[in-house]
């Protein structure tokens, strides 16, 4: 079948093909919150064993933090459990995704969400294991962030005054449905706002070939949507985007399978509450809103667009950032009428964070990736996620992206390398 044939049977609308246009942005609200961030580029290996393994680590003072980690997970061999936990204090948020023994689904991403209050200084750990042997399972390009807020609301409590203020909530019980309706999985209660949200989940299904899509959004709107497979096995969700609270509310993820036999083993939402926003259309003109800090800007697009036949990747989306530093999160899904290896980096100044999947047009042929990156600029810079596939022109699209870039007032990044 055509990747055009695909696309109209799920009605994702017509394929854009090209390089989206940069909008010219204004001057940046001065201020922001402090990041700190450590990444580690290239591939290693995860402990084996079932042992788990430290991968990366980093050290935060005392207050409230939102804590995100971004990697992909590439399996040498079939194992049949690649966990990987965020650990801050007595906290943690886990996931479990499986990927195949090599080629198709090979390769998997991996985001995991946390918030934690420090009464004093204390450290972030990412760790990871699987049940093969040291080697059989490598993790990619890890990036992990953690953004300091005012006020931090979560199980735990609330903590501190002031902004940004920040909200994060966790659903860590099995959960099963034997239906294809919509079911709401994760929630989150807000305050009246704009809201930058993150949303994670993960669990499997009954058999190959299980599309999972799911929705972020509040009451009838929708600000980001994920298409994936959970191919018979365990694997993530990823969701990002903007929400505008007039009163307090309340914001949610809703999924449903295909085959009608899925469950979760845990989910989690993150929110932090924006001042002044530069939003729009990827490629269009970006609304301003709001005033003070954190300032973000960000871009979306949900029509479908084909991904260059060319593994020296073209890009799908663009942002222009101001002078400063600055957190950047990407996102997309893909669909493939033929095999192919999909290869993606986001982009800032001399920086980039790099993902991959590999699709066939059966059982694995919808998949995603999210990426991050941390970056001081001193002038005014794209921030880009480019991608590129070896099968030919037509068979591969990208669909339902997401582009955002959070200023920082201070950053220190850490390469563990």
């Amino acid at each position: 079948m055509s990747l055009i044939k695909v696309l109209r049977a799920i009605a994702l609308g017509a394929i854009l093909v090209g390089v989206l246009l940069v909008q010219a942005v204004p001057v940046e609200a001065a201020g922001g919150p402090t990041v700190i961030a450590v990444h580690r580029n290239g591939a290693f290996d995860m402990s084996g064993q079932v042992t788990f393994g430290s991968v990366a680590r980093m050290s935060v003072p005392a207050g409230n933090w939102l804590i995100t980690a971004t990697s992909t997970i590439q399996t040498t061999t079939s194992v049949s459990d690649v966990e990987c936990q965020l650990v801050a204090g007595t906290e943690f948020y886990k996931s479990i995704s499986i990927p195949t023994g090599g080629g198709v689904g090979s390769s998997q991403p991996m985001v995991l969400l946390l918030a934690h209050h420090f009464a004093k200084k204390g450290a972030v750990i990412l760790k990871c294991k699987s049940n093969g042997w040291l080697g059989d399972v490598l993790v990619r390009d890890v990036h992990m962030t953690a953004v300091q807020v005012g006020q931090l609301t979560d199980t735990a409590g609330i903590f501190g005054t002031g902004a940004p203020a920040a909200s994060y909530a966790q659903d860590s019980s099995a959960r099963g449905w034997t239906d294809s309706s919509n079911h709401d999985v994760q929630d989150l209660r807000l305050p009246a706002g704009t809201w930058l949200v993150q949303a994670v989940a993960w669990g499997g299904a009954g058999g190959d070939g299980d599309r999972i899509d799911c929705t972020l959004g509040w009451s009838s709107t929708t600000v980001d949507q994920f298409v994936g497979d959970f191919e018979g096995v365990q694997r993530a969700v990823y969701l990002e985007g903007v929400i505008t609270l007039p009163s307090p509310g309340g914001v949610n993820v809703t999924c449903h399978d295909g085959q009608a036999l899925w469950y979760l083993y845990g989910s989690a939402i993150s929110a932090i509450q924006v001042g002044t926003l530069k939003y729009g259309p990827l490629g269009g003109s970006l609304t301003t809103t709001g005033s003070g800090s954190p300032t973000v800007i960000g871009g979306y697009n949900d029509s479908a667009g084909g991904v260059a036949a060319s593994q020296a990747m073209s890009s799908i989306a663009s942002e222009s950032l101001g002078t400063g530093s600055w957190f950047v999160t990407a996102k997309s899904s893909f669909l493939g009428a033929a095999p192919a290896n999909i290869t993606c980096q986001t982009r800032l100044g001399t920086v980039s964070d790099q993902g991959r999947v590999i699709i066939d047009a059966g059982n694995n042929m919808a998949n995603w990736m999210a990426m991050s990156l941390t970056k001081a600029v001193s002038a005014t810079s794209n921030a880009s996620l480019a991608c590129g596939q070896s099968a030919s022109s037509g068979d591969v699209a990208y669909f339902h992206v997401r582009l955002f870039a959070l200023k920082a007032g201070s950053l220190t990044d850490t390469d563990l390398d």
